[in-house]
């Protein structure tokens, strides 16, 4: 698998977990619980870019908040909790689409 499909579908699943975040019910702890494990994966694995400094360290921390964010749903979140968690979400995936669309990774 070349670096290039590497990083659209580690895109692609970042994006997936965004939705499925989107789309959870507030009192689903069991869904809550198996996103968090989802995205413990996402962010052991992070893609092969090159390190673009800041940007790749705020990319790295909000993987990070938005892993605690999980794990708080799966335990007791509320909706001011999810909500915030859909905001940052949805920023750790336009942070990624920057970060791969910088990189210089050849197919």
């Amino acid at each position: 698998m070349s670096a290039m499909t590497r990083e659209r579908a580690y895109q692609r699943e970042v994006a997936a977990v965004v939705e499925a975040a989107s789309t959870t019910s507030l009192g689903d702890r069991l869904a809550w619980a198996r996103l968090h494990r989802r995205w413990d994966r996402l962010r052991a694995a992070p893609p092969a870019a090159p390190d673009l400094g800041l940007e790749t360290a705020a990319l790295a921390e909000t993987m990070a908040v938005c892993g605690d964010g999980l794990a708080w749903m799966a335990r007791d979140g509320d909706r001011d909790i999810r909500a915030a968690l859909i905001v940052r979400l949805a920023q750790t995936r336009r942070q990624l689409d920057r970060l791969l669309a910088g990189s210089t990774c050849a197919p």
